[in-house]
């Protein structure tokens, strides 16, 4: 539970993968970040202590439709729903990566920089889907965001306190 940005992206160009994981890492490291390149098309970054890794590792998604070619004539309608929507994905034949990062615990301004670094990311990519929980990714609004992660505190608060009297109460009981 907490404020996390959700990810999805993918591009048709390797080279542009890796430019764009070069000036994340870079951007991360200006804002005192701890990244590792693990490989050319992998980045990890460790936002802050509180905060979980951002993890970009992209992998060639290729359509699926070569494997059923053979087969057309004698597809079950299944098999024929499913090559229609693989022909119709909009990640398929292209680098792919997706993850989140919550960064509930370590604070409005690490959320922001997490939302910029993904911007960044996004913008070499043809295909980007991102779901930030603070709504900060979409508005660029620091203060709704701090509201929202306010409110998500103070719901894991009354929920910790809840445990803690039932277990209180529990443990008198015996």
């Amino acid at each position: 539970m907490g404020v996390t940005i959700h990810y999805c992206l993918g591009a048709r160009d390797g080279n542009a993968v890796e430019r764009a994981l070069d000036l994340a890492e870079l951007m991360a490291r200006k804002w005192g970040m701890k990244a590792e390149r693990k490989a050319p098309k992998w980045l990890i970054i460790w936002p802050h202590p509180e905060a979980e890794t951002l993890e970009f590792y992209f992998h060639f998604k290729k359509a699926k439709e070569e494997a059923l070619l053979g087969k057309l004539k004698r597809l079950t309608q299944g098999e024929l729903e499913w090559l229609m929507k693989e022909l119709n994905n909009p990640l398929a034949n292209k680098w792919v990566c997706s993850g989140s990062c919550k960064t509930q615990f370590a604070g409005v301004d690490v959320h922001m920089q997490v939302a910029e670094i993904l911007r960044l990311v996004a913008s070499f990519m043809s295909y980007v889907e991102i779901d930030d929980e603070a709504d900060y990714y979409e508005t660029r609004n620091l203060v709704q965001a701090a509201q929202a992660m306010n409110i998500c505190d103070e719901i894991i608060g009354t929920i910790a306190d809840g445990l803690q009297k039932a277990v209180r109460a529990e443990v008198t009981r015996h």
